[in-house]
């Protein structure tokens, strides 16, 4: 098979309000903070035999806090935030190859985000690929919280992500998925969690 033409995309999808909260977030006094030290998340699946090398994990910090938040909620919201993004980074670049299934891929999105996810489905995942791969890892996986806080509780987020992908199969190359996830606290079915309704990122070959 020819090579493929080097992937260069890039995808902006916010909702009402999301570039508010990203101006608010990166750009207010507040208490801003240095950056914390990384949190380790949980890891990539590994693709196959235990011979593989060790899966990435991700790095999740705090490099801006605007309003108040204690160590407490510090620690809890990286642990929150980097699951969400867990879910999303291992579902969409992760598993196992070839594969055409990405349907779990934006299960961390709003439901409106997610129409607009599938849209973009080769920028926020390997469904455009997947069929031609033997296998995607991730070398990199990098978080940094921009985080608006009201009265000790956080409200908003803006997570600044870098990602390494390395692709091997019909397709092998490099590839880099950077920019911003956009994050909100939602409620649904009786149960709270962080999900992402908005998002400005790109991905071209590294």
């Amino acid at each position: 098979m020819s090579p493929r033409r080097p992937i260069d995309v890039r995808r902006a999808a916010p909702v009402l309000g999301a570039w508010v909260l990203l101006a608010v977030v990166s750009g207010c006094s507040g208490e801003p903070t240095t950056a914390e030290p990384d949190r380790v998340g949980p890891s990539a699946q590994p693709t196959s035999a235990a011979s593989q090398p060790a899966p990435v994990r991700t790095q999740v910090s705090i490099v801006r806090a605007t309003g108040r938040l204690d160590e407490a909620a510090r620690q809890h919201l990286r642990e929150q935030v980097g699951a969400v993004l867990d879910t999303w980074i291992d579902a969409a670049y992760g598993g196992d190859y070839p594969r055409l299934d990405f349907s779990a891929a934006f299960d961390a999105f709003t439901v409106e985000a997610q129409q607009r996810a599938r849209g973009d489905r080769a920028l926020l995942s390997n469904a455009v690929v997947g069929g031609e791969l033997d296998e995607s890892r991730a070398v990199r996986r990098q978080v940094r919280l921009d985080v608006l806080a009201v009265d000790g509780t956080a409200v908003g987020v803006t997570a600044r992500v870098d990602l390494l992908l390395e692709l091997s199969g019909a397709v092998t190359r490099r590839e880099r998925v950077w920019g911003s996830l956009l994050l909100t606290y939602e409620r649904t079915s009786g149960a709270a969690k962080w999900r992402v309704f908005g998002y400005d990122l790109r991905r071209r070959e590294a």
